[in-house]
């Protein structure tokens, strides 16, 4: 099993294929999505600002809509939305432009960085300044704490 959803859309921004990680992420089969527009799978909010960004990248391969990682939010059939994280590329097979973007529920790691940045001030709080914390607490996606003075254990 892939572990990231695969999407593959065509220049018209219609899907033609997903894997079945896809299919599980958004809540529809390929053949519900195949040759549907992309916009079933953004959100209302952010469809026009895809829809400009998707015209240029058709348009101009070097418009940045090739190989950035992207984190936006994703539609699934229910209508929920959810945080995704998106790498895009601009491909051309047999003459004819496509864009693939692998796609990952980030759902977890957005929690996980809350309660880290919670933990974090809520350490600082009780320790009274003997905790500190250098930069930033969380930094592409890794938690970093630094310890300054001694450790003392605390108790909630």
């Amino acid at each position: 099993v892939i572990p990231d959803a695969i999407i593959l859309a065509n220049a018209e921004n219609r899907i033609e294929f997903l894997n079945p990680t896809a299919e599980s992420l958004f809540g529809y089969s390929l053949l519900e999505l195949q040759n549907k527009s992309l916009e079933l799978i953004i959100p209302k909010a952010f469809q026009q600002q895809h829809n400009e960004k998707f015209k240029r990248a058709v348009s101009d391969p070097n418009s940045g809509y090739n190989r950035n990682i992207i984190a936006i939010e994703g539609l699934k059939k229910s209508q929920e939305t959810f945080p995704v994280e998106v790498m895009l590329s601009r491909l051309i097979i047999k003459g004819k432009i496509y864009f693939a973007a692998v796609l990952r529920d980030i759902s977890r790691r957005i929690i996980v960085e809350k309660k880290l940045i919670d933990q974090t001030a809520y350490l600082e709080k009780e320790a009274n300044g003997s905790f500190v914390t250098v930069g930033k607490i969380i930094e592409s996606g890794k938690a970093s704490i630094h310890w300054a003075g001694d450790l003392d254990v605390f108790e909630r």
